[in-house]
């Protein structure tokens, strides 16, 4: 198995909302991120109560308000996945500084330096060592951010 070198998991401000921290991953076999964590991540969700009273369903005016929705949708991930490509030792750090979870695998870190590091003992066992203080140079500059952040914490 090859050595894993480089975080797969990460925080940027939300391209939908850029007051508040949305978290994303990418999945094995992927170039492009996805929204943390799947398959419970509510991120880009057009719910009922958010659609005007006046668009009734199957009326075109409808139809074309929720196109419009989805197509802001699938511009901004592909504006979280730039942010992430742009600087990935920043989003990861974020991540871990805020999800207090590891960087690579996002499992939830429990010693203090795993927590400093933003990556827990196995992981950064196989990173490269400059990488490694990259991403813990991060999670202290994460923590002098005043973001907004979503209880995505470890339980």
């Amino acid at each position: 198995m090859a050595a894993k070198t480089a975080p797969d998991y990460f925080a940027i401000p939300d391209p939908l909302d850029e007051s508040k921290m949305s978290y994303w991953y990418r999945p094995k076999n992927s170039a492009t991120v996805k929204p943390w964590p799947p398959r419970r991540s509510k991120w880009g969700v057009l719910w009922s109560k958010d659609v005007p009273s006046g668009l009734r369903k199957g009326t075109p005016e409808r139809r074309a308000f929720v196109n419009a929705h989805y197509a802001r949708v699938a511009a901004a991930a592909r504006t979280a996945n730039e942010v992430i490509v742009a600087d990935p030792n920043r989003a990861a750090g974020r991540f871990a500084a805020l999800a207090i979870r590891c960087a690579c695998c996002g499992r939830c870190l429990t010693d203090d330096r795993s927590k400093t590091y933003g990556v827990g003992p196995e992981c950064r066992s196989d990173l490269p060592t400059g990488l490694v203080d990259a991403l813990a140079e991060m999670v202290r500059a994460v923590y002098g951010e005043a973001l907004p952040v979503p209880e995505v914490m470890c339980e």
